[in-house]
């Protein structure tokens, strides 16, 4: 017998033992366990985890899902959103196809063992704060990114790298949980790429995370160049991963 409940403090130690199977793979719905913008269902068989859907409410739907191909298609027909992005295992995308109209990206999931990275010298970079904001409004607006200034410099640690007081190159660090953090966002602006300003801004964020975690991971669209700097860096690709966008127009 299938069936799905709502996380709860009952369930929810069972649910991060779940999840820790794949923390690399699962950072992101471990780290929104407790956040209140998040929504989570499980579903089990025979009084058994098989599948963790993550319902996250920001400015997109964003969902991701781990578990088996028969929790899955449960978990699918409890979202009734008119668009969302999502995270699943490409052994399930054809069970999304069957649902919905869909277009979608294959992802790379890479990993950093901090330990075994070479710090290079950073330019002008810092953490963003609220003194920041014009900037990084003024930096989001030609990137093309679809996010909240404000609401990003108020809930991650975003960093960014800057040239005659410019903001040219940012990412953040969006996910933190006992076994790695998440690095994501990482954009340079046109006019200032091939300049080593993204390589720069990573050895600052990765030294920034050097005595709080022992790894850094990071999803990358597979046909995005950006895969060389981070593998000539030492990232290695741990999985893969599908990012599906349904009427939201977003590419990874």
């Amino acid at each position: 017998m299938i069936n799905i409940v709502n996380l709860a403090d009952d369930n929810k130690y069972s649910v991060e033992e779940f999840l820790m199977k794949d923390p690399y793979r699962n950072a992101y719905i471990i780290s929104d366990i407790n956040d209140n913008n998040s929504e989570i269902k499980i579903v089990y068989e025979n009084n058994i985890i098989r599948g963790v859907l993550l319902l996250y409410h920001r400015s997109n739907e964003i969902i991701w899902f781990y578990g088996n191909r028969e929790s899955c298609k449960y978990a699918i027909n409890t979202i009734n959103y008119d668009s969302f992005i999502m995270i699943i295992d490409e052994k399930n995308l054809d069970i999304i196809k069957l649902k919905f109209k869909i277009g979608y990206y294959k992802e790379y999931i890479m990993r950093l063992k901090i330990k075994d990275f070479t710090f290079s010298d950073a330019g002008n970079i810092k953490k963003l704060d609220e003194s920041n904001i014009d900037q990084y409004s003024n930096f989001i607006k030609c990137s093309g990114k679809v996010v909240n200034p404000e609401e990003y410099i108020k809930n991650f640690d975003v960093f960014g790298y800057f040239v005659d007081n410019k903001l040219v190159s940012s990412g953040e660090i969006v996910v933190k949980t006992l076994k790695t953090y998440g690095l994501g966002g990482i954009y340079t602006l046109r006019k200032y790429r091939n300049m080593g300003y993204a390589r720069e801004l990573i050895s600052y964020i990765v030294k920034y995370c050097s005595n709080k975690t022992e790894n850094i991971i990071l999803y990358v669209r597979q046909n995005n160049t950006a895969v060389n700097l981070y593998r000539d860096l030492g990232f290695k690709t741990i999985g893969e991963s599908i990012f599906v966008d349904y009427n939201t127009g977003v590419v990874p």
